[in-house]
């Protein structure tokens, strides 16, 4: 029995596989036991059935090729023009949808212990990213085609590159070209189209502030440039650069770490901070046990200084201990190697067991310390003061956003920042006024003053008097200049210059009409007034 196929794909997906009224399985022997041939050849094609109580399964006559990655179609961009509009507008809305944490710049705040697990790692974002596309099948974009530059029509395509895996080896020039390939040499509606879908997926799954600064380069393309793939790579190099600048901030954190800056004195609260930020340093410095031993025996040193920074003898002996031992079997290691012989998660393990056992016989006597403000206490990368005064725009604390403990609310930072920026501009229309010969032009000077001897022009848009010391300079200055003679005799002449605004100056642009119509109106009067004294 064959089973009619929707031309709907997503009717496949709520249908069952197979139908509730199964076949009979092809006799091949009749009343009269007469063997018929063609019910031989039917029961020998049949596929196999294996049964399970309630379950069937018909088994394939040859085993089916599954992808090593994993990585399954779900929707294939072939059954796309099946769809009717409102179909397709349905997909293209489920593609796009968050799908996984947002890319953001890196936190450096580490003092809630519920978001230590979720560290920034770029890699998992990237994989869970692409994982994405492929379910959707968009991702065939993502393959970054080469161009030769000799071909003046670039159509030439010399090799390919994998976005999603080689983004460190790819430049923002040559995922521009790939676009341009893409939309105006691809045959196939799909190229075009899941250049758009990768795009808005994006805007879905990237935090607003991250999207406004890639969004900044990405909007200098042209159209034909434009797509998921080149803000992808822009972003990308963004937050590269962010992190890379990020670790080595959080390095120097880890390093200042004192015990006595928490509340208690709590290990295991210590223990938890500094796991978290071990595992973002290893994550955004691609380090890898085997490959990167002497990192790993420098981070196991410095973690083992942390632990004799508390204010309770016993525990920070037992530390010092530890490390002169480690220093005597290092030197006498005749292997010459520098894998760790104690690594830092066993110092984690050896800190939490003396910290919890002293705790039971109530000897912690550090449970008393009070803390301090931040547990991580390091100087301003950028100004050196731990002075320094922030607003958050998410919670409205005594540092910046990128440092916000707090979940982010994008609707909270966006209304605070648009605040701020409101203000801000107030503040700049607050300027105190200059005085003396360098006070704001009078209704009389017509924007002209002469100043040490020399002619300036009044500029409002930068509120300064400039010098007006050659020719051209004149057409700065777009105000009437305006005089008259008395009137009252034949020789009585009337001089009156209106000097237009002009597009050397674009920034005072509405200024300058607004006094040139003003101009234009005085000089209209004064022209009736020496008619009329002439009448």
């Amino acid at each position: 029995m064959s089973r009619q196929l929707s031309d709907n794909p997503f009717d496949i997906l709520a249908s069952p596989l197979f139908s509730d009224d199964e076949e009979e399985e092809p006799s091949i022997e009749d009343e009269s036991n007469e063997v018929d041939q063609e019910d031989i050849e039917q029961t020998m094609s049949a596929p196999p059935v294996a049964s399970f109580g309630s379950l069937s399964i018909r088994i394939k006559q040859t085993k089916e090729n599954i992808s090593d990655d994993g990585e399954e179609i779900l929707y294939p961009k072939e059954d796309r023009a099946k769809l009717s509009s409102d179909k397709l507008a349905e997909l293209f809305d489920k593609a796009t949808r968050e799908r996984h944490k947002k890319y953001d710049f890196i936190n450096l705040t580490l003092s809630d212990e519920d978001k230590l697990d979720d560290t920034y790692n770029l890699d998992m974002l990237v994989r869970r990213t692409k994982n994405a596309h492929v379910n959707y099948d968009m991702h065939n974009v993502f393959k970054i085609l080469l161009l030769d530059p000799s071909d003046p029509d670039e159509k030439t395509i010399i090799g390919t590159k994998d976005l999603y895996t080689e983004f460190s080896e790819i430049s923002v020039e040559e995922v521009a070209a790939s676009n341009r390939f893409y939309n105006q040499w691809a045959a196939e509606d799909h190229f075009s189209q899941n250049l758009r879908l990768t795009y808005a997926y994006f805007q879905s799954n990237v935090s607003e502030e991250l999207y406004e600064k890639a969004f900044e380069t990405y909007d200098e393309f042209s159209s034909v440039e434009k797509g998921g793939p080149l803000f992808f790579i822009i972003m990308m190099n963004l937050l590269l650069s962010n992190t890379e600048e990020a670790a080595a901030t959080l390095q120097e954190r880890v390093k200042s770490f004192k015990l006595t800056n928490l509340p208690g004195e709590d290990i295991s609260r210590a223990v938890s901070l500094l796991k978290g930020a071990i595992r973002r340093l290893i994550h955004v410095k691609r380090k890898k046990s085997g490959k990167d031993d002497e990192w790993f025996t420098e981070i196991t040193r410095q973690v083992i200084k942390i632990m004799q920074t508390s204010s309770v003898d016993e525990f920070n002996n037992l530390f010092a201990q530890l490390e002169q031992q480690r220093l005597i079997t290092q030197v006498l290691h005749k292997t010459g190697t520098t894998k760790p012989i104690v690594t830092y998660d066993q110092v984690f393990q050896l800190a939490e067991q003396k910290y919890l056992t002293m705790s039971e016989l109530s000897a912690w006597t550090g449970v008393s310390t009070r803390g301090s403000e931040s547990v991580f206490n390091i100087k301003s990368r950028v100004t050196g003061d731990n002075n320094k005064k922030f607003e958050c725009f998410n919670c409205g604390g005594n540092h910046s956003l990128q440092e916000c403990p707090q979940p982010r609310n994008e609707e909270r930072i966006t209304e605070n920042r648009k605040k701020f920026l409101a203000n801000k501009r107030k503040g700049n229309n607050k300027k105190k006024k200059k005085s003396g010969k360098y006070a704001g032009p009078k209704p009389d000077e017509h924007g002209r003053r002469v100043i040490d001897g020399k002619l300036h022009y009044y500029h409002h848009n930068s509120n300064r008097w400039k010098l007006v010391d050659r020719p051209d300079d004149e057409s700065k200055a777009p105000l009437a200049n305006v005089s008259t003679g008395t009137g009252t005799t034949a020789g009585s002449t009337l001089t009156a210059t209106v000097q237009p605004p002009t597009s050397t100056d674009v920034s005072s642009t509405a200024d300058d009409l607004l006094k040139f119509a003003n101009a234009k109106k005085q000089f209209k009067s004064t022209l009736q007034g020496f008619i009329t004294q002439l009448e």
